[in-house]
């Protein structure tokens, strides 16, 4: 059916009828899609924006050119598994001619569609900024669908920002509105299952807040939902981030596992994974394995296919990985700068979840130096900060070092004082290592 909506697309145009070739070539879009052959699909929506140019201004051929650019940004979801830059300014163009037509449920489709590529591009501030732009819009909007996108935007700034209690809350928003909801209203309506995306990111949010096995559940909830609607982009959504959770967790078992469903997700469908948070455990699993070339390989060649795609969304993650395994080979320089590079990302773009992690590693590689007065710096401030965010996960992390540092440096009872109240204020997840390298610490203290 569609390569006969082509070809009539193709004879309407030839014979200068670029009405009804739009007509068919948005057809064959339709009948492409249907089959998940989207990237093909993006090539005729494109071609009938290019036709729409020609035909005369009026409302009828705005709306219908908003609609193609909503539905090219849909496509572009599905095709490739991230927002790639270039729909930038098609969505520009977009978020206009619905602000023209005075649209405001489309108005909120557009801006699901631009925050999305602020954040794949990790820019938290930026995202925030949007989000507020669309709430202004919530009076206007029945909805829940597109009431529960416009908190999930707001969530995902505040878990990049370092921000999680504003996230937790706006977590919570999102849950409560979907509350009923039927996946296919939400696919149909943004091109992903909100409530496969909510869950998942509940759980990184859930994970830094201290609540290991909570995170676990979420994440393992994000999954069965997205097996059980049979969504391949959930599908794939829920199990990149489940990975990304198991590896703030250092938890390489299910990394592998996770790994190994994730590859067979995308061989089966298509989907371009260049980001950042994607390639970061594949990096860290190596390392894990001992395998310390291989492991940097990776994840220095995950560093430049993110920044090249701008799918830069948890960038800072993956240079802290990368320093990390700087710091497993000895190597200290490095290390830094790659540190380094992560806080300038943090400060061009505000992605600032994981900034404790980079202060505490800088400590470890200073230490490596034989810097040991400036490394307890580095500890005390990733210490502050995680206190700051309310991020007790990394917060025990940063404690377990500047324990271990004061410990070697004869200082023990600082040292329990530090760690233990902390170490007794988790009520969960005493099967993974952060808690269990506190505990081995403590026993010694």
């Amino acid at each position: 059916l569609d390569r006969q909506a082509r070809e009539l697309a193709l004879h309407f145009e030839q014979g200068g009828d670029r009405e009804r070739a739009i007509g068919y070539l948005e057809r064959a879009a339709n009948q492409l899609c249907q089959r998940f052959a989207d990237r093909e699909a993006m090539g005729y929506l494109r071609h009938a924006l290019e036709l729409l140019e020609a035909l005369p201004d009026s409302d009828d051929r705005a709306r219908r050119e908003l609609e193609l650019r909503i539905r090219l940004a849909r496509a572009s979801t599905h095709a490739l598994g991230y927002s790639p830059a270039d729909m930038d300014a098609s969505l520009e163009r977009a978020n206009e001619l619905a602000k023209t037509l005075d649209d405001a449920e489309r108005l909120a489709v557009v801006l699901t569609f631009q925050s999305r590529t602020l954040s794949d591009g990790g820019r938290a501030d930026a995202l925030r900024a949007l989000a507020r732009q669309h709430r202004e819009l919530e009076p206007r909007l029945e909805d829940p669908v597109l009431r529960a996108q416009m908190h999930n935007e707001m969530a995902i700034g505040m878990f990049l920002g370092g921000l999680l209690d504003s996230a937790e809350a706006e977590h919570a928003v999102v849950r409560c509105h979907l509350d009923g909801i039927d996946a296919g209203e939400s696919t149909a309506l943004l091109g992903h299952d909100l409530g496969t995306l909510g869950a998942a990111l509940y759980a990184l949010t859930t994970w830094l807040r201290g609540q290991p096995e909570s995170a676990r559940r979420r994440a393992a909830e994000s999954l069965e939902r997205a097996e059980r609607i049979g969504e391949a982009f959930a599908h794939y959504t829920a199990l990149v981030l489940y990975q990304m959770l198991a590896q703030l967790m250092r938890d390489p078992v299910a990394v592998r596992q996770l790994g190994a469903r994730l590859a067979k997700c995308l061989k089966e469908n298509g989907f371009s994974s260049p980001y950042a948070f994607f390639h970061a455990p594949q990096g860290w699993l190596l390392v894990q394995d001992g395998e310390l070339a291989g492991g940097i390989a990776r994840l220095e060649a995950g560093r430049d296919e993110a920044r090249a795609t701008g799918a830069c969304a948890c960038l800072s993650l993956l240079l802290a990985t990368l320093a990390e395994a700087e710091l497993a080979r000895g190597a200290a320089l490095p290390g830094l700068a790659a540190l380094d590079e992560a806080v300038v990302f943090a400060e061009e773009t505000g992605e600032r979840f994981w900034e404790p992690e980079i202060h505490r590693l800088r400590g470890e590689l200073l230490l490596l130096r034989g810097e040991p007065h400036p490394a307890e710096a580095s500890y005390c401030r990733a210490l502050e900060v995680a206190c700051q965010q309310g991020a007790r996960a990394l917060e025990l992390r940063a404690a377990t070092s500047v324990a271990r540092f004061w410990k070697e440096r004869g200082d023990k009872t600082r040292a329990r004082a530090l760690l233990a109240p902390l170490h007794r204020s988790f009520d969960q997840g005493h099967d993974t290592r952060d808690l269990r390298q506190a505990q081995e610490l403590l026993e010694v203290l």
